[in-house]
């Protein structure tokens, strides 16, 4: 059981409470605003529950392969102040979908993953996959989009990707916000808000824990969690910065989309017409409180 904060080592933590349907309880550092189980299983439960992970097995139809490239492109865009050379490790690359927008737009690229049938996925799109184990490569640019969470201890993920980055490369970081303010999103508030055992509406909104959701996500992570782990590695924060729902581009979310179809389906096409409203307006009044946190950060020593 865990007894202090794996990101800060934080020993004054608060109890959240009992996590449905999973072992252990739910735990609060108020230091670098993380929330995390106390409870984890082995590495091989884990990787077997990954094992065909549906998200990572996306068609990669012609829309996607316009959509991811636009995606890669914005991000070449952002980081070109920094950037110091084009070959890119994506850690954790899922199906493969970022791998291949990369390579699209010019990038001499590499992936690792778990998941034997994302890694099929991402093979078949011509993507070279790796095993951390075989890779000696060291690259101008890690990039790893939703994967951090995933990891028992976060500064296993800071040690790996430290292990392929050259000095004065480019970690590139997007996951799930714990600061996100999307309330309005009902179908999303609902996930999370009900996970924790006899704990309100009025308590995840006061100290939300968005994504936490183990074993799937381990943590809820913030700004200041990123920050703390960053400088610990030998890391300096470049950028730092959230984004909405429907205006994201370091992460797939189609889940909003407003298709032919919806045209049929009255309320729905209200909901999601909602949503794209509310995500937009708050997007240009508030860049920290989106779903998506990115973070870019400069490797300035090896530690």
């Amino acid at each position: 059981m865990t007894e202090h904060c794996p990101i800060c080592s934080n020993s004054d933590i608060e109890i959240l409470g009992d996590i449905n349907n999973y072992p252990g309880q739910a735990n609060f550092c108020n230091k670098c605003n993380t929330v995390f189980p106390s409870y984890f299983p082995s590495d091989e439960e884990i990787n077997c529950f990954y094992q065909g992970f549906s998200y990572n097995c996306q068609n990669y139809s012609e829309h996607l392969q316009k959509t991811f490239v636009s995606k890669c492109r914005y991000i070449e865009n952002m980081i070109r102040p920094w950037q110091t050379g084009n070959s890119l490790l994506d850690f954790g690359g899922g199906g493969g979908l970022y791998s291949k927008g990369f390579m699209d737009i010019g990038y001499h690229v590499k992936m690792t993953e778990i998941d034997d049938e994302a890694i099929k996925n991402a093979r078949n799109l011509g993507v070279p996959v790796y095993d951390t184990a075989d890779l000696t490569d060291n690259f101008d640019i890690v990039f790893s989009s939703h994967v951090i969470e995933h990891f028992k201890n976060p500064h296993d993920f800071f040690r790996s990707v430290n292990t392929f980055l050259k000095k004065d490369g480019l970690l590139i970081i997007a996951t799930p916000n714990k600061g996100s303010r999307e309330f309005y999103r009902i179908d999303h508030l609902k996930r999370y808000k009900t996970l924790l055992k006899n704990k309100s509406t009025t308590d995840f909104i006061k100290n939300p824990w968005w994504c936490f959701y183990p074993p799937r996500h381990f943590y809820a992570l913030s700004a200041k969690s990123l920050e703390e782990l960053g400088k610990s590695h030998g890391f300096r924060i470049l950028s730092s910065f959230s984004e909405y729902s429907t205006v994201s581009n370091f992460m797939h979310n189609d889940m909003y989309s407003i298709n032919y179809d919806d045209s049929k389906k009255p309320k729905s096409m209200l909901y999601k017409l909602w949503v794209n409203v509310c995500s937009r307006f708050f997007s240009i009044l508030d860049k920290r409180h989106g779903d998506n946190l990115v973070i870019i950060m400069k490797k300035e020593a090896s530690v």
